[in-house]
């Protein structure tokens, strides 16, 4: 190797770390939830527990997602992180209240707080099986009923007692089966209004 080659490599072994650690910083977060999960602009980077994170000095904000989400406590906070090296954070999912510890040696900012926003739908699975069951109910309504019209036409043709029987039975069938149609479609236009 050339002696301009070495100083190359020399040159750039004593700069490239010196870049690295310069283009990324030391973010700590602290929860009483240290299975909560911590996502830096947009991607997954570990649970609470695993604090401190080392982040791309690029990342501005920070999402603290709850472990557990009930109607009383927030599913996620979303932090901006200030300027440093090596940042605190203190997140209180259960009063929304997030506080923060100052970057270390500097005084402390005052930082801008977001909250991301809930999830507008919870419990889809309940759209999903209201609507699943409304049109699972209106092609049994429709299939009742074309039976029952098929019996009935030849019901008119001999007149045998028993098709008068499964006509019967098939009408109360597509009466059910189209009230469990409108149910569910009344369920899920309830949870969309509400």
């Amino acid at each position: 190797m050339s002696k301009r080659g070495v100083l190359w490599f020399v040159l750039m072994s004593a700069l490239l770390p010196s870049m690295v650690i310069a283009q990324s910083r030391t973010v700590h977060v602290e929860s009483e939830y240290p299975q909560a999960i911590v996502v830096a602009d947009g991607k997954y980077i570990g649970r609470i527990s695993e604090s401190p994170f080392r982040v791309d000095a690029s990342v501005r904000q920070i999402l603290l997602r709850s472990p557990r989400v009930t109607a009383w406590n927030a599913q996620s906070i979303l932090l901006d992180l200030p300027e440093g090296d090596d940042v605190r954070l203190r997140a209180d999912f259960s009063t929304l209240r997030p506080a923060f510890d100052a970057p270390i040696a500097q005084p402390q900012p005052e930082v801008p707080v977001a909250y991301a926003q809930p999830d507008v739908r919870k419990r889809r699975w309940i759209d999903v099986v209201s609507l699943s069951g409304a049109v699972v109910a209106g092609a049994l309504a429709v299939h009742y009923r074309t039976k029952a019209d098929n019996r009935f036409e030849d019901w008119e043709a001999d007149k045998r007692p028993q098709l008068k029987r499964d006509i019967q039975r098939l009408d109360v069938l597509s009466g059910v089966s189209t009230g469990v149609m409108q149910v569910g479609i009344g369920v899920f236009a309830f949870r969309l209004v509400f």
